[in-house]
């Protein structure tokens, strides 16, 4: 390969062209005959900013700052569903749902790497009754990053505070991270006592730890105008781990759905559906 290297000026338009198009330092390299580091001191003299190496490595593209603010619908509920379901590895983010839940997967693959399909896992051939699942997995160090700064930190699940980011939030932001989490973490019951439904048992809740239980209770309160008290209890004996934050009373369950499906755009559908008749029924 040369190691002289004086592009004429159409070449130094159409170098910098292919490497905005995607085009990595060593394939234009062997269109010219010269050294990849060739090309980058090129695009460096021409002020061209150099992909990270977590840039380099990404086949598809992604907007990796899609969470850097989070001041829109889709952006809360996404990161309350990550805070819930994902999990952030440092150089990558994934989450996995039933194959009947992929529609939200879709939602923010659309939004954040269009081009990237999910991936399938079938187990039902080695799982009997398990069901098969899809996978996002976004590669962003920078987001990655982000996401750590609010909280979401990798092996979280026991050690998880509710995030400062969403308590500082307007109410619509926080309405939207809790259905996000909802729909990962949260549950609706509801046992029937007779046909009339007149004597009808019901709870909503979430799963997490002490801390995120007690973040969510500051909403709560707020929400239900101080009027009734969620119930926080630890789900094991040692009071370690796991704990859960409980609404019973009907009138209050049905305050709390409506005020986090108020005008909702993303949600698991079945959880929705589950809402909407028991809604129906009161």
């Amino acid at each position: 390969m040369s190691y002289r290297f004086i592009p004429s000026e159409e070449d130094k338009l159409k170098i910098i062209n292919l490497y905005n198009s995607g085009v990595n330092c060593p394939e234009i390299g062997d269109m010219y005959n010269v050294w990849s580091h060739t090309i980058v001191a090129f695009l460096k003299r021409n002020n061209i900013r150099i992909r990270t190496k977590s840039e380099r490595g990404r086949k598809y593209s992604c907007d990796e700052h899609f969470f850097d603010n989070i001041d829109t619908e889709a952006k809360a509920y996404f990161f309350g569903l990550l805070f819930a379901d994902g999990c952030n590895r440092k150089r990558d983010v994934n989450i996995s749902l039933q194959e009947g839940d992929v529609k939200v997967l879709y939602n923010i693959k659309e939004l954040v790497q269009p081009d990237k399909p999910l991936y399938y896992t079938d187990r039902s051939k080695n799982y009997v009754n398990n069901k098969n699942f899809y996978t996002l997995n976004i590669q962003s160090k920078h987001m990655c990053n982000i996401l750590n700064d609010y909280g979401l930190t990798p092996r979280k699940s026991l050690t998880k505070k509710f995030p400062q980011i969403i308590l500082d939030s307007n109410e619509d932001i926080q309405r939207h991270f809790i259905r996000g989490y909802f729909d990962g973490n949260g549950y609706i019951s509801v046992n029937y006592a007779n046909n009339n439904n007149k004597y009808a048992q019901c709870a909503v809740g979430f799963s997490s730890s002490k801390e995120f239980c007690n973040g969510l209770l500051k909403i709560f309160t707020y929400i239900l105008n101080d009027e009734y008290t969620p119930i926080i209890r630890s789900e094991r004996e040692d009071n370690q781990g796991i704990y859960s934050i409980s609404l019973y009373k009907k009138f209050y369950c049905k305050m709390f759905l409506n005020w986090i499906y108020y005008n909702a755009n993303f949600y698991i559908d079945r959880k929705f559906e589950k809402y909407t008749q028991f809604i129906n029924t009161y």
